[in-house]
């Protein structure tokens, strides 16, 4: 029945991008993430998502997962309360497939693969993009389930904020910014903090875990006759504390580590005259991890994760006649050296890759084309694609079909870690996915997307040698993920809410089991209310039932969060946020065999916020 389902949604080849609702007379949503070129997302055949800076505040969340846990086609799992692990899952792929970049700069880990998304606090941000599928073509290894690009805040005008909120579990949070804009230059700079006694994290733990955040997010822009040269700074540093030992053997105990994350840019464009432009820029993305107690094993070892990656671009690109063309190299180098469970390793990685991308408008049809090809230090060479076909079947209906393939290098834990393995290839993917968008007028909007995505050289660890218990990391596993995702939206006046629904199968050809933590459906509700001087939000989500390691089962759960905004005056706010609003009782991951992961109780903050200047 599932597959006959996912046949009859290709072919009609429905289509959605996933867009807030646009009031008439506004200028169009631009997005960049899609095809590395500013158009409107309606114009995007890849699905786009754009979620807004009001939807942001709305949701009431502290992070940028908090946000994406109420959006389709996304699972969020938290091990625990604040600054713990936490993993993305999109469409059903691995939560390391997920390409993820603050202001189009990446910013995975490259030991580990994964995002710091405990470590994105949403404060500062201003819109997500979000582009589910493949787009290795244009972002490199990991965009296989897609690409995640948070934006950070470039008010107008000339001025600044002071916030302050506290709330439970001694929760304290602070922020501070100033802006300045004019003709031919804009700069502005953020800092922001927070503190939190914590939660337990494991059952059977009664320490709470405590958690520390700094972020800074500055900008400077100069732009004159077409030309224009940018520089953004985006760093998150502080302290956690997670959860070590293994019971019945070892007792369960808190181990603290202090962390930082930063993404930095310099980029510029010049226009060459007849549509043409030359882009590029130097980009630096770093991560590192520093336990601050030894382990257990080895009183003299203190684990850390280091890695440093450096890249320059260049770009030409053609707009006119309904028509873009894009040609781009790069060339990164990356470092990393990490000690971990008394492995360690100190290597580097040099990637190169050409690319180009075609994008044509005939009438009602759009049609896009992209290739890449990659060499790197490590594996050699890989070839990537992509293909797309959009068509306006009415003024009010979208029709999209796109199609690619994607991979992701094996990380350097995956290659020098514990298990490490040399010989290891990338995992790559193929992909199909079709769209539909309709307007209803005053009754909405709907819109639904099917897609299917077959993974293949999955890097999975395993028992090599039963008599030493040694293990190696190898390309064993098969992958196949298919889903629908349906939604509608509807806005009058005051009053905006969303319904979706996704259906998914993400299973493990190899053994024929489900994928693990990822549901094969889930309901999501979003309401919001604008009377101009005071707005509420409350998001809902419905996560059926997943399976975790060793058969464990996570039964369904209810979440939702409310919030609430109070203009006081022209410069003062008050908002408040409840989470967890029912107080859900639920597991999101298991630690080990019977052990679960602790998800937080309801909590509240209260807070002001204060603007000056003009906007």
């Amino acid at each position: 029945m599932r597959n006959r389902l996912i046949l009859i949604g290709a072919g009609l080849a429905l289509s959605f991008p996933f867009l807030p609702a646009q009031a008439d007379g506004q200028p169009p949503v631009l997005v960049i993430t899609p095809t590395r070129f500013a158009q409107p997302a309606s114009d995007a055949v890849v699905p786009t998502q754009v979620i807004t800076r009001s939807q942001i505040e709305a949701s009431g969340a502290a992070t940028a997962a908090g946000v994406l846990r109420f959006y389709p086609g996304f699972d969020v799992v938290a091990s625990g309360g604040p600054g713990q692990l936490t993993s993305v899952f999109l469409q059903g792929t691995n939560s390391n497939m997920v390409k993820v970049m603050v202001n189009g700069v990446p910013l995975n880990d490259s030991t580990s693969g994964g995002a710091p998304w405990a470590d994105i606090p949403a404060a500062d941000i201003e819109r997500i993009e979000v582009v589910q599928g493949p787009l290795s073509t244009l972002w490199g290894s990991s965009a296989i389930g897609g690409v995640v690009n948070i934006i950070t805040r470039h008010p107008g005008g000339v001025g600044g904020h002071l916030s302050a909120a506290a709330g439970g579990w001694g929760t304290r949070t602070g922020s501070l910014g100033v802006h300045a804009a004019g003709r031919h230059a804009a700069a502005g700079a953020s800092v922001s903090g927070e503190h939190t006694a914590g939660t337990p994290p494991v059952q059977g733990m009664s320490q709470p875990a405590p958690y520390s955040n700094r972020t800074l997010s500055a900008y400077a822009d100069l732009h004159a006759g077409g030309a224009d040269l940018r520089a953004d700074l985006w760093q998150s540093r502080g302290r956690g504390a997670y959860a070590t030992g293994y019971p019945p053997y070892t007792p369960l105990s808190l181990l603290s580590q202090r962390y930082l994350h930063q993404t930095a840019a310099l980029r510029g464009g010049l226009p060459l005259g007849g549509g043409w432009r030359l882009k590029g820029g130097i980009e630096q993305t770093r991560n590192a991890y520093n336990q601050d107690q030894p382990e257990s094993y080895d009183p003299s070892a203190y684990d850390f994760a280091h890695s440093t990656r450096n890249s320059v671009h260049a770009e030409l690109a053609y707009a006119g006649d309904g028509s873009h063309w894009l040609f781009g190299a790069s060339r990164a180098r990356t470092h990393a050296a990490s000690l971990s469970y008394g492995t360690a390793y100190d290597n580097d990685r040099r990637t190169d890759a050409g690319f180009a991308e075609w994008q044509q408008q005939f009438g009602a049809w759009r049609l896009t084309a992209a290739g890449r090809r990659t060499d790197d230090s490590q594996f050699g060479g890989h070839d990537t694609w992509n293909l797309g076909v959009g068509y306006h079947l009415a003024a009010a209906t979208v029709i999209d079909v796109s199609t690619g393939t994607g991979y992701r290098a094996p990380t350097f834990n995956d290659l020098y870690g514990y298990g490490g393995n040399p010989a290891l290839k990338p995992e790559t993917s193929r992909s199909v996915q079709a769209d539909l968008t309709t307007a209803f007028g005053a009754a909405g909007r709907l819109h639904v997307s099917v897609y299917q995505q077959h993974i293949d050289d999955l890097i999975e660890t395993v028992l090599v040698d039963p008599a030493t218990y040694q293990y190696q990391n190898r390309n064993v596993q098969q992958a196949r993920i298919r889903g629908v995702t349906a939604g509608w939206s509807w806005q009058r006046g005051a009053l905006d809410l969303a319904l979706d629904a996704t259906w998914q199968k993400p299973v493990d050809l190899s053994t024929g089991q489900p994928l693990l933590r990822r549901t094969s459906h889930s309901y999501r509700a979003r309401l919001g209310y604008d009377a101009g001087r005071w707005t509420l939000g409350s998001d809902w989500i419905w996560t059926g039932r997943r399976e975790d390691f060793g058969g464990q089962v996570l039964d369904p759960y209810l979440l939702g969060n409310l919030s609430l905004r109070v203009h006081l005056n022209r410069a003062l706010t008050l908002h408040a946020s409840v989470d967890n609003l029912l107080n859900t009782n639920y597991v999101p991951a298991y630690y080990g065999t019977g052990i679960a992961y602790l998800a937080p109780a309801r909590s509240a903050m209260l807070g002001l916020r204060y603007d000056f200047g003009s906007t």
